[in-house]
């Protein structure tokens, strides 16, 4: 195979060479004029010298040539391939491998999952450019349209706000994940093997929580930047290996792995103490209550009962158990017997219902276009001035806590980014129900599985952003955009054979 003959590549660099000139540049160095003389001296020694030297496409010009950058690359990644040859199966295991490590390894290491996406995302756009010849159904298009737009809004909003390109990083995660699913749609990813990586996670992650809570002091949060972004990866980790449990239906010894997986990784959650996460395994339950998907049938629900039964008379002596109580009865005095927050009061979620009240009064004043992403702590501080609403800790010099985002994350993106920037999220939530539940039918197929799992995660992270803010958690949002994309790539490869 020829490299220099694939069309792909060129455009590809080329978006690169105008994504690098959009963004090239700071507001306390003008460019234009040594771009427009091609300068390469004095370009190279802001390169070398110079600490801030790229920003925000915060001007007409810069934007354009930023869209047009982006849209660009992405007809590069979905437009056929020229070359006819086919990517060798060494390759193809690579990238499947990483796939398969980055789940295993993301709550129980600090630098290898993050090490493996990066991989994972250089190789599938080597794959992209060389070997991508499937063609795209209409549901897929959706999907990554709602990819792209969700990252590229934030940038269009930088015309109005001042932003950093920091506060944009985040985003980059739905542009990464394009190349990624359509690499995983083309080659050969294996279902099983995917369902034992995450009951792996599941296992080490909870055996380390329960490791981390035994012997040292403070929250559980293993390898994650809070115990927050742990709880829920955990919990989906364990929820997801319950349900494959059907899958292996004929092999009782993986079975029992997958009981004591989900077992171990609910235990972990449960050492956080993160009571929010509840009503996810409640919606679970009702999900598998109501579901009649011959997929998810048990032949033996005794060890599923047994488990059950353990989990919930752990849960009363675990963390979980005094958060909840005390949020009750702080919430319940404060509503119904209207007495004052005290600050004394330990796991109140009053503080929380102020920063929401706070998100709500931001919106009601800046509905278009938001705040901008780099503003929410200056408004929640001018909300509390004003007396809106009361100090979010008791400080005379910090009363806004240094709160950066709503604790929600549809009022995050709409006080932030404006109406336009809901619309995105909930078209990118949309996008992925409406592709999981094409073609679903109550029949027992991988296919159908896979869709249960991929509505059952789009549905959980829908509810976790209700008292979550995922993009300002990169771990979180690098688990969502790879979970989403892996489940949807595999739905797609299944369609493809079934064909």
């Amino acid at each position: 195979m020829n490299v220099f003959l694939e069309k792909k590549l060129y455009l590809f660099t080329f978006s690169i060479i105008l994504i690098s000139a959009s963004l090239f540049g700071s507001h306390e160095i003008p460019v234009r004029h040594l771009l427009s003389n091609l300068d390469f001296v004095e370009i190279y020694n802001l390169l070398i010298f110079e600490e801030n030297i790229f920003r925000p496409p915060d001007t007409v010009t810069r934007f354009s040539l930023f869209f047009v950058s982006i849209v660009t690359m992405f007809f590069c990644f979905i437009i056929k391939s020229r070359t006819d040859s086919e990517a060798s199966n060494v390759i193809k295991n690579i990238i499947s491998s990483l796939s398969l490590v980055f789940f295993v390894t993301l709550l129980i290491t600090e630098d290898i999952y993050n090490i493996t996406a990066v991989l994972l995302i250089s190789f599938s756009i080597y794959y992209v450019i060389f070997y991508g010849k499937k063609n795209f159904n209409r549901y897929e298009i959706i999907l990554l349209v709602s990819y792209l737009l969700i990252f590229l809004y934030p940038f269009y909003t930088s015309l109005f706000h001042l932003s950093t390109l920091s506060e944009m990083d985040n985003y980059l995660r739905f542009l990464a994940a394009i190349p990624i699913y359509i690499t995983l749609r083309e080659i050969d990813f294996d279902l099983k093997l995917f369902l034992l990586s995450i009951s792996l996670g599941s296992l080490l992650a909870g055996f380390l929580a329960i490791y981390q809570y035994i012997f040292f002091i403070g929250p559980v949060s293993v390898y994650s930047s809070s115990t927050s972004v742990f709880a829920s990866i955990i919990l989906l980790f364990s929820l997801i290996t319950i349900m494959s449990v059907p899958y292996f239906k004929n092999n009782k010894l993986v079975q029992y792995f997958l009981y004591l997986s989900s077992s171990v990784g609910l235990i972990g959650w449960m050492l956080t103490g993160q009571r929010g996460l509840l009503i996810v395994l409640i919606f679970f339950i009702l999900y598998l209550f109501f579901t009649k998907s011959k997929s998810l049938l048990w032949t033996n629900k005794k060890p599923l009962v047994f488990m059950g039964s353990i989990l919930i008379i752990f849960s009363f002596f675990s963390p979980l158990s005094d958060r909840i109580t005390n949020s009750f009865d702080s919430t319940y005095n404060y509503i119904i017997n209207n007495s004052k927050h005290s600050w004394k009061q330990e796991d109140s979620i009053i503080p929380r219902i102020s920063i929401w009240k706070a998100s709500i009064n931001m919106i009601g004043e800046n509905g278009l276009y938001g705040v901008g992403l780099n503003n929410f702590n200056e408004s929640l501080e001018a909300q509390i001035s004003s007396k809106k609403i009361n100090p979010i800790r008791n400080s005379a010099l910090n009363k806004s806590a240094g709160m950066n985002h709503a604790h929600n994350q549809y009022l995050d993106i709409y006080v932030k980014t404006g109406i336009l920037g809901l619309l995105t999220l909930l078209i990118f939530i949309f996008g992925h129900i409406k592709y999981f539940s094409n073609g679903l039918s109550l029949d027992k197929s991988d296919d159908n599985l896979v869709s249960l799992i991929g509505l059952l995660s789009i549905y959980i992270f829908s509810i976790i952003m209700l008292f979550q803010t995922f993009l300002a958690h990169q771990q979180l949002i690098l688990f969502m955009c790879l979970l989403l994309t892996v489940l949807s790539s595999i739905k797609s490869n299944l369609k493809y054979r079934s064909n």
